[in-house]
């Protein structure tokens, strides 16, 4: 019954989603987290100590996956929520659960709910830096003065052990892609390299 009803959640957020670049695996985690804290739950049952010892070793853990998008957070606790019904043996509860709130989410995705009239443009400047400490300060700085928004989406290092940046980054509406690497190769100064700008 999990897996059914989790199965059936993965399916609605493939559907709902809007942006399709989503991780696949992040579907498979879905079901796998549902079926696990139902197998939990019925190792668990009425065994006080064991909810205990299961809390004590649960806050050891550190889950250092980032989640972007809090919907995808909120999909996290409604499997969660699915697997606590099932392994305490409330179907019903878990089933109409489901139903219900998977239909409000087909609903809010076919009524375009809430959904921004202008959608944001973001890209990704990936940068080579020459000198760690003042080269990550000095393009971080720029960004500051220069973008609407900005974040670390990754972080690498070539063959030669220089370190590679992905910011991701929101124009000003005022700015131009041209005009921003214009301004980024200028004020580079050696402590950086812009090797590209992309669409994110």
């Amino acid at each position: 019954m999990t897996a059914a009803l989790s199965l059936f959640v993965a399916w609605v957020y493939h559907i709902t989603h809007r942006k399709k670049n989503y991780s696949k695996e992040f579907l498979q985690t879905l079901v796998f987290i549902s079926t696990v804290v139902a197998s939990v739950m019925l190792v668990i049952g009425n065994n006080l100590a064991g909810a205990f010892g299961l809390i004590g070793a649960v806050s050891i853990i550190r889950f250092r996956t980032k989640v972007k998008n809090p919907q995808d957070t909120a999909y996290i606790f409604f499997v969660m929520a699915i697997g606590v019904a099932c392994g305490f043996k409330y179907y019903y509860v878990a089933l109409a659960s489901t139903l219900f709130i998977c239909t409000l989410l087909i609903i809010f995705s076919k009524l375009n709910f809430t959904e921004e009239e202008v959608t944001q443009e973001f890209h990704i400047l990936r940068i080579l830096v020459k000198e760690i400490d003042e080269g990550k300060t000095k393009i971080e700085k720029l960004l500051d003065a220069e973008v609407e928004w900005w974040d670390i989406s990754q972080l690498k290092t070539d063959k030669n052990n220089n370190l590679i940046i992905d910011y991701t980054v929101k124009l000003k509406d005022n700015t131009t892609v041209k005009y921003f690497l214009d301004f980024i190769f200028n004020k580079s100064e050696n402590f950086f390299t812009v090797l590209e700008l992309k669409d994110a």
